[in-house]
């Protein structure tokens, strides 16, 4: 009896898991087939086993079996023929299937019947039959989208849907670097460069920014120093890049431009740059102390490549053409004008038949014809004398040598610039001495120039040429200064 039983559950196990493997695997004229043959055994197999009289507990595990090999292959049958059960393979496409994609049920026509069935999860993210009309996005899983999964696209909304773009609504879909987001469109950031600051390094004449365009000077035994006449500095005020910076500056009428390259500039950075223009001739003419207006050009590139052009507009006096600033003592040899006719007439009248001055033999004699020339003691000369006069008060100013000649006077640094432009014009070295409220001049004793006369040239008048270079003499332990006149400035081309 005990082996019959063992016998019969196995029999029942067996016989459920066929049928659940039919159920899942095989197609459904099987699968009625062996539904019907279960439901005919079990009622046969229930019948037999009372003929045996098994115990009770024996008998309901024997019910309880056939009614799930009865009851279970019914309820799926029914729920897969509604379609509310998916079996990949049973040749039946669901909806499912669409999404799982079970290639073995489904194509892309069995999925895109034309019917939107939510009612069993169809929607548009999952079947080609709930497209969303025009004016809406597939978006499911937001809040308030409709029963299709579609969301209505609105410009705002913080989601950045087809056919929204960053051109067209960058308030939902944002802009690239560089960009701001005005009226809905990609803005370039503002990017504006500016000039944040401009100085001007001292107060120059006329004939120092002509003929020093360096502004360099060589005081005693000095490498020399330079300053440029102006600095610019320029901001990027805005939020992107600068690039390919480029800064120019023109004076009035007076120069052209002028070009410095500041290269890139970062978003509130600053570059500093010096200028010394080129003075044209032109601005020899000012004989009255001028102000007149600086340009400058700021050109730069945008992020996008695009070339951008600023103008902005500072002051700046230029004093007239006979003012000097002590400050730079050097300067003075911008009024040294060996090549002015009237210093070569004076000098060629006054040296014929001398050997040229690089003959050592003849440099003083040289220099002795040119001074008496000057003084009146030479014979011919149309001079009376050039006599020392001193400047108004409150008033420095240095004279052309040609001015010089014309009044037959000067103070000590026009005297100086005489003598030492008459010397040069001749081929002798000379210098300009500068001590404190006062200024006088040498020459060279040779053409290695291995020693000096100085020359106390407001004595120009009534004293001879000894007696200037022994009162140069006293004085050498007073200078302060020694300012060669040799140097490579650009010396006015005409008469003053």
């Amino acid at each position: 009896m005990m082996a019959l039983k063992k016998h019969v559950f196995f029999g029942i196990s067996l016989a459920a898991a066929v049928l659940v493997i039919a159920v899942l695997y095989i197609p459904l004229i099987l699968k009625v087939l062996l539904m019907a043959s279960a439901a005919a055994a079990g009622i046969l197999g229930v019948s037999y086993f009372k003929v045996f009289r098994f115990s009770v507990p024996v008998r309901t595990a024997i019910y309880a079996a056939t009614a799930v090999m009865i009851i279970l292959p019914f309820a799926y049958g029914g729920a897969w023929v509604m379609g509310l059960a998916s079996i990949c393979g049973d040749s039946r496409c669901d909806i499912s299937e669409c999404q799982t994609g079970c290639a073995a049920d489904c194509s892309g026509l069995t999925c895109a019947d034309g019917i939107c069935q939510t009612a069993v999860g169809e929607d548009c993210q999952n079947s080609n039959d709930c497209s969303c009309q025009g004016g809406y996005a597939c978006q499911p899983s937001r809040n308030g989208t409709d029963s299709t999964g579609c969301f209505m696209v609105s410009c705002g909304d913080g989601y950045c849907d087809t056919p929204e773009t960053q051109n067209d609504c960058c308030s939902d879909c944002g802009c690239p670097s560089g960009y701001n987001c005005q009226n809905n469109q990609c803005a370039l950031e503002s990017l504006s460069i500016a000039v944040a600051g401009f100085q001007i390094s001292g107060e120059y004449s006329a004939t120092t920014l002509y003929t020093n365009p360096e502004l360099h000077y060589p005081i005693m035994e000095s490498g020399g120093i330079d300053h440029p006449l102006m600095t610019v500095t320029v901001k990027n005020n805005g939020q992107t890049k600068a690039s390919n910076v480029q800064i120019g500056v023109k004076v009035g009428s007076y120069t052209d431009w002028s070009y410095e390259d500041a290269g890139n500039i970062q978003p509130s950075a600053s570059e500093i740059l010096q200028f010394n223009p080129v003075f044209t001739y032109d601005v020899m003419g000012i004989s009255e102390d001028e102000t007149v207006q600086v340009d400058i050009k700021v050109t730069y590139d945008d992020i996008e490549g695009v070339s951008h052009t600023s103008y902005f507009s500072k002051t700046m006096k230029i004093i007239s053409r006979e003012w000097i600033n002590w400050e730079y003592p050097g300067f003075i040899t911008g009024w040294i004008t060996p090549n002015d006719p009237m210093v070569r007439s004076a000098t060629t009248a006054s040296t014929g038949g001398l050997a040229p001055a690089y003959v050592d033999d003849d440099i003083y004699a040289t220099a002795d014809r040119v001074w008496s020339y000057f003084n009146g003691t030479y014979p011919g000369t149309p001079y009376s004398g050039i006599q020392y006069v001193s400047d108004p008060r409150g008033i420095e100013f240095v004279q052309f040598p040609a001015q010089t000649l014309r009044n037959q006077a000067g103070d000590c640094e026009d005297l100086a610039v005489l003598y030492a432009s008459a010397l040069e014009s001749v081929g002798i070295q000379t210098y300009i001495l500068l001590m404190p409220g006062h200024a006088f001049m040498a020459f060279c004793s040779s053409t290695a120039c291995d020693s000096v006369y100085p020359v106390e040239t407001t004595m120009m008048e009534g004293y001879s040429l000894e007696q200037a270079i022994t009162q140069g003499n006293l004085q050498w332990d007073q200078i302060t200064a020694i300012v060669d006149t040799t140097s490579p400035y650009i010396s006015p081309p005409s008469q003053m």
